[in-house]
């Protein structure tokens, strides 16, 4: 069994890659090998399903390998009723009943 805790070793196919072969084996092979490949209409399919649906993957996974974004701790700032929040966005209110007031 594997921990949690060890380093996992790096997949050799991204898992994203899984249902895009499956979508091309369903969209393009199957069809070939039934005889429609003979067709110039499959070509034409061929390549605009390869063109869209790679590219889509290609930006799917340039998508995840951006770093994440760091958020910067100068934009916070503390309330007077010690809360953290983000400079401008944060309203500390105090609620009782249907009444809320603001504590800045």
């Amino acid at each position: 069994m594997i921990s949690r805790s060890e380093p996992r070793s790096r997949r050799r196919v991204p898992l994203v890659l899984v249902p895009w072969i499956v979508y091309l084996g369903v969209t393009l092979v199957a069809p070939a090998l039934n005889g429609a490949a003979r067709s110039e209409a499959f070509a034409e399919h061929a390549i605009i399903t390869l063109g869209i649906s790679g590219a889509m993957t290609m930006l799917w996974l340039a998508a995840g390998r951006r770093p994440p974004r760091r958020r910067l701790d100068s934009t916070r700032e503390v309330a007077p009723n010690g809360a953290l929040g983000h400079r401008d966005t944060l309203a500390a209110l105090n609620c009782s009943g249907d009444e809320c007031s603001r504590d800045f």
